[in-house]
């Protein structure tokens, strides 16, 4: 009888988590076209007191060029980017690489199941890249002469750091919430994935699968160490003020230990699927306290056309 009763026990688990599973996979054709119109709020209450707050938005035009034998090729469009106001150097910044790759035709392979391999036009697209950096940071930089340093600073990192094509297509389409973001993953709900994005940050992400498979929640939560805080904080010092480092480096763990330096980042983006396995909306909540500037946002890409 025991016996009996452990293995109902088992068939029903494997029964509940099978239910709570979803292989997100699209049935793509070619020709099949999708806008997506991005809204963002952001609240940013500064260390040194006074709040910004800023609304922008944008439109992303994904076509399905070809199905090949590796699955499909996809021409992704950001364009209609708006801002409405340019708030100091973080805002500006915020959100750069899609700036610079407004209007730019990116061509990507995927496999069967939609997931990103590639980049098939990524030298093209890191050329006009680089050129359009060459315009926003010449831009703010007379708007901002006193940060000319930073932002010299700023044109080498991104030069050497963003404008190749692996950290293209994380920041683009992977690292944040993205209609690309999630194809080809087998999700469970409990399931927890460690995932590391610019800067050497890491992140866990729990995610919750409901209706049948139509709706995945992603939970996110910056999980760095002390070690690794500890690196994070001197490797910007010694970019960003080397004339400070040694004094900073010689009392990182008093720094530390008083509080001023803290970094955490929570998270959610809920995706909600259609019958064919596109993204229909996704909605996001974001908090952030980096070094005690505090960041809020709330966003939703939704869409706004398809021809299918």
């Amino acid at each position: 009888m025991k016996k009996l009763f452990f293995a109902a026990l088992c068939l029903m688990s494997a029964m509940s988590i099978q239910a709570q599973m979803t292989k997100v996979k699209v049935a793509y054709n070619p020709g099949d076209t999708v806008i997506y119109h991005s809204t963002e709020k952001q609240t940013l209450d500064a260390p040194t007191g006074g709040k910004v707050e800023t609304t922008s938005n944008y439109d992303q035009i994904i076509v399905v060029k070809a199905k090949n034998d590796k699955g499909y090729v996809l021409e992704v469009k950001t364009t209609n980017i708006e801002s409405d106001k340019e708030a100091g150097l973080e805002a500006m910044m915020e959100g750069l690489l899609q700036k610079l790759c407004a209007d730019v035709a990116i061509e990507v392979q995927t496999d069967a199941d939609g997931k990103l391999i590639e980049i098939l036009n990524a030298s093209d697209v890191v050329a006009k890249a680089f050129g359009n950096m060459e315009k926003v940071l010449s831009g703010i930089e007379a708007s901002k002469p006193e940060m000319k340093q930073l932002i010299e600073n700023a044109k080498a990192d991104v030069a050497q750091k963003m404008l190749n094509q692996d950290v293209l297509m994380n920041k683009l389409f992977l690292d944040e919430a993205s209609p690309l973001a999630l194809n080809g993953k087998t999700l469970m709900t409990g399931m927890l994935e460690s995932v590391e994005k610019d800067m050497g940050l890491k992140f866990n992400h729990l995610y919750t699968v409901t209706d049948k498979g139509k709706t995945v929640n992603v939970n996110s939560k910056m999980n760095l160490s002390r070690d690794e805080l500890k690196a994070l904080v001197l490797e910007q010092v010694k970019k960003n003020a080397p004339d400070q480092y040694e004094m900073i480096a010689q009392n990182i763990e008093m720094v530390l230990s008083s509080g001023m330096v803290k970094m955490e980042s929570n998270g959610n983006d809920t995706y909600t699927f259609n019958d064919k396995g596109w993204v229909e909306k996704i909605v996001s909540d974001t908090n952030q306290d980096i070094m005690g500037a505090k960041v809020s946002s709330t966003g939703e890409q939704v869409i706004k056309y398809k021809n299918f």
